[in-house]
């Protein structure tokens, strides 16, 4: 990378592998311009970085902004040393990063092209493979926290690392939680016949994923974070110290941060616990990916590569369905459609069992469902509009939406809407 030298704004596109651009700001008359820079690339899921060459200029409120519009980094040139290499390095990482995400482990067990999934991916492998943090991943049930531990691990760097062991601690019998995680000696309860090796012990060198975290006992969690904080242990019957060191990463459905007010949750594990917070999205928010998940599930479901066209009724369906427990449901929806197919032509609506066909109705039943609407025509009524002014206004804000899915086109919006450009210029100049 070329050293900086002061001149008007610029802007450094060119990193192979890496989508990033560097903005470099000499003076306040181009902040305007880097803001909307900043904010465009961050859009679209890019990396910027900012370089302030005024360290007038650089003050907090300035950064913060810079960071709230989607910057990655903002640094004063005057102070920060060795920036060039700062710079450079942080470009490997990203590089990294990126590579990452292209591996067979990510396509085949993550798939997904959403900006909310790969951004969560994203986010995942660099805290995996630049750090050793516990990891805390939130979500609803469903929606991939296990397989992200098992990629957490996947991607640790660390030397001889050890195993991946996973623990559901909403499955846990109380009266053997403490064999499961310590282990124990032979004769130290009835029924222990052998020593056995708890997971504080398995996970030696590797990764210790607790599920359902929130579930944990309060005895459990005092010594989880005894362990965590000392790196030693007892086995059950045991009158030894064993040594132990794992990255833990724990999953839960539940707010932590509420199950801590009401203290349900220790406030010190759960910092210990939070180094790094992932917040999974749920499959609603991140639609745009069914097809591709349906088309893997149908291929694993068939066993073969020339799966049956799926009708463009079914997959509206598919995607218009709500999944209480995401992608898990969606597998299994998808399972009982295969099920239920015969033969080699397309996959139809009369392939959808029945079990699934009032949720079928109540798809179709959301295209007309008054409750949003209702908040909102009330809110316009409030403000002393008539049904003249409620058309004019839902007229316009359609118009407004449709010409922006389309990427300012009036045409394909005139289109979209079912009328004419002419129709559309007439709104508008009203």
């Amino acid at each position: 990378m070329n050293s900086f030298s002061s001149s008007r704004l610029r802007i450094n596109r060119d990193h192979a592998g890496c989508s990033l651009c560097i903005v470099l700001v000499d003076n306040a008359d181009q902040l305007e311009e880097a803001k909307g820079i900043v904010h465009a690339w961050s859009a679209g899921q890019q990396k910027s970085i900012v370089v302030i060459f005024d360290t007038c200029l650089c003050k907090a409120a300035l950064v913060w902004e810079l960071l709230f519009q989607g910057a990655s980094y903002v640094y004063d040139f005057e102070n920060t040393p060795f920036l060039n290499k700062v710079i450079e390095e942080q470009i490997g990482r990203w590089q990294t990063v990126e590579s990452l995400l292209q591996t067979s482990f990510v396509r085949e067990n993550l798939l997904g092209e959403s900006q909310a999934w790969k951004s969560t991916i994203r986010e995942m492998i660099e805290v995996a493979a630049f750090s050793q943090s516990s990891v805390l991943i939130i979500g609803e049930s469903g929606t991939g926290k296990e397989m992200l531990s098992k990629l957490v691990h996947h991607f640790d760097t660390r030397k001889n690392k050890g195993e991946l062991v996973l623990l559901d601690c909403s499955a846990i019998a109380p009266e053997l939680s403490g064999s499961e995680f310590f282990g124990h000696e032979k004769g130290a309860f009835t029924g222990a016949h052998n020593v056995r090796e708890g997971a504080f012990s398995l996970a030696d060198q590797g990764t210790l994923f607790l599920d359902e975290i929130g579930e944990l006992p309060a005895r459990l969690q005092s010594e989880l974070l005894r362990v965590i904080q000392e790196g030693m242990y007892k086995p059950v019957g045991g009158n030894y110290w064993k040594k132990t060191n794992f990255r833990l990463v724990g999953a839960t459905n539940r707010t932590l941060h509420e199950e801590v007010s009401a203290g349900h949750f220790r406030l010190d594990l759960f910092y210990r616990l939070s180094t790094w917070v992932c917040k999974v999205p749920c499959l609603a928010e991140r639609q745009e990916d069914i097809p591709l998940l349906v088309e893997r599930f149908l291929h694993r479901f068939f066993g073969r590569a020339d799966i049956p066209r799926i009708d463009e009724s079914v997959m509206e369906y598919l995607i218009d369905r709500q999944y209480r427990g995401n992608v898990r449901e969606l597998q299994q929806v998808v399972q009982r459609i295969a099920n239920r197919h015969v033969g080699s032509g397309p996959i139809t609506l009369s392939d959808i069992p029945s079990l699934d066909r009032p949720e079928c109705r109540q798809s179709q039943a959301n295209y007309s469902t008054y409750s949003g609407y209702e908040r909102a025509i009330q809110n316009i009524l409030d403000q002393g509009c008539n049904l003249d002014d409620i058309k004019k206004l839902t007229s316009q804000i359609a118009i407004d939406l449709a010409i922006k899915s389309e990427n300012g086109s009036i045409n394909k919006a005139a289109e979209r809407l079912g009328i004419t450009t002419r129709a559309i210029q007439y709104n508008k100049q009203k």
